[in-house]
Formats: C-alpha cells, structure tokens, sequence
C-alpha cells in the first residue's frame, strides 16, 4: 500500500469519526455524562487520525521535492 493509499484510508476513517461524533451527539441527549466521555474519546482519535495525515502528506510533499 502505497501512502496515497494509506492517507485516503485514514481520511475515511476521519469521517466515520466524525460521522460517529454527530451520532453521539443526537443519540444520548439524555445521558451527558455517558455523551461526554464518548465524545471526548472520538476528539482523541480524530486529532490523532489528522495528526497522522498532515505528517503523511507531509512526508509525501518531501518526497516529490
């Protein structure tokens, strides 16, 4: 898999995150605390997920120069 690839596949699951975010947000209106703390893991992962493709797109930005 080539870092083309890998960048598209982290980007895709950058959505589903922040798909996943909007879902929580709808879903458990009544539970904030439950709410919370899911959403605060799905920040987690999508900073980290965007964090791994800036410096993938990074790398690959080096690459061609």
């Amino acid at each position: 898999m080539n870092n083309e690839d890998e960048i598209k596949k982290l980007e895709e699951k950058l959505e589903e995150i922040r798909r996943a975010k909007k879902d929580v947000e709808e879903s458990f209106s009544h539970s904030p605390d439950i709410r919370r703390q899911i959403l605060l893991n799905l920040y987690a992962q999508e900073k980290f997920l965007q964090k791994l493709i800036d410096e993938k797109q990074t790398h690959e930005q080096e690459e061609i120069e």
